[in-house]
């Protein structure tokens, strides 16, 4: 079995009781006085995703953190990123990002630990639509948070380059705050949604220092292939 589909089974597992306790919660897609931003496939008729949760695969290539630690420029970079998440009710979801093939192009002389520069994989990452409440004003987009009281996406562990000198201290430093992710058409039925991540829409901390930045793109479907959008919901 892959190594993928074990991480399914375990995020199954893990939202099989969020399910249940969700179920009065749902939304119905479409109709007067929206409330929420909801995850809804095109179905007849058409149904709010997240009774069971939907798992949905994203996949992504070139990602890029930045920001400054202990006052010195950083740079990560990661060729690839995998998505692996789960579509509950109301708008809300969860996810974990598995990054492959990653380095630190800034400062010279420091490295990502060599378990680290084939594979980072993120901690289970809440998230919502946003924005909630009526008027829902706006086209939706999605917010990512770190997980836990403080927010933490994951720990970077940076260490010297062979014999070269680090200008930051070698040692783990989390990366923790919000994501926003755009959708440039979130309520058009698609198989296959962009998901756009910006240095604008970033608000995130390196090793506690704010003012860090995330960009990237990724293409997220859904694991059943049905065309799904985000709607407004009663």
């Amino acid at each position: 079995m892959s190594r993928l589909k074990l991480v399914l089974l375990s995020l199954l597992a893990a939202f099989a009781i969020s399910a249940i306790a969700s179920a009065s919660a749902s939304a119905r897609c479409g109709g007067p006085n929206p409330t929420h931003w909801v995850f809804c496939n095109n179905e007849e008729p058409m149904k709010e995703l997240g009774t069971p949760p939907e798992f949905a695969l994203g996949l992504g290539g070139l990602q890029l953190l930045e920001g400054k630690v202990t006052g010195v420029a950083a740079k990560f970079h990661c060729l690839d990123v995998h998505i692996l998440a789960w579509l509950l009710l109301l708008g809300n979801f969860h996810a974990l990002l598995i990054y492959l093939h990653c380095i630190e192009i800034k400062p010279s002389g420091c490295k990502l630990s060599t378990a680290q520069e084939k594979e980072i994989k993120t901690k289970l990452l809440p998230g919502r639509t946003i924005p909630l409440g009526a008027p829902l004003g706006s086209p939706p987009q999605m917010e990512v948070k770190g997980a836990g009281a403080t927010e933490e996406f994951v720990a970077l562990e940076v260490e010297k380059n062979g014999t070269m000198e680090c200008a930051i201290p070698t040692g783990n430093y989390s990366v923790t705050g919000n994501q926003v992710v755009e959708l440039p058409e979130p309520e058009s039925m698609k198989v296959n949604h962009e998901l756009v991540a910006t240095k604008a829409n970033s608000h995130l901390s390196i090793g506690g220092t704010a003012g860090a930045s995330y960009s990237g793109t990724a293409l997220v479907h859904l694991g059943s292939l049905l065309a799904w959008g985000i709607l407004p919901g009663t």
